[in-house]
């Protein structure tokens, strides 16, 4: 984490700033019309999540992956004109799929809470 990305007034880093963060990087990658590397970074985010939602977004996460690494392995005459084919094909999977995982992703964490800004506790004196 930046140290730009940690505000010294809100103290320690916890789980949810972490999602949020994350969150906002898939994001900002899918706004600069990046959606293979947002998908990415959604399929690398899944690792982090609670057990229940990995449980639950597993065969998805793995029916995505095998599809991307089929348009990647995809051959054409050459090598420039197999690289094109393969950034088209991945980019399509990626505008296809991204936007269904990330929801099914929002909607869980909304659900259970892990979205919310939670203040920590401060200490005072007696306690």
């Amino acid at each position: 984490m930046d140290k730009k990305d940690l505000d010294p007034a809100e103290g320690k880093p916890n789980y949810t700033s972490f999602l949020i963060d994350k969150l906002n990087k898939i994001y900002d990658a899918w706004d600069d019309n990046r959606p293979e590397h947002a998908l990415g970074r959604a399929i690398k985010l899944w690792f982090f999540l609670p057990i229940e939602l990995k449980d639950k977004m597993e065969d998805d996460k793995n029916k995505i992956t095998k599809d991307i690494n089929a348009a990647y392995r995809i051959n054409s005459v050459d090598f420039f004109t197999s690289h094109l084919v393969r950034n088209r094909e991945a980019r399509k999977l990626a505008v296809r799929y991204l936007p269904i995982f990330l929801d099914q992703m929002m909607r869980w964490l909304d659900q259970r809470g892990y979205l919310e800004d939670r203040k920590r506790k401060v200490r005072t004196g007696r306690e």
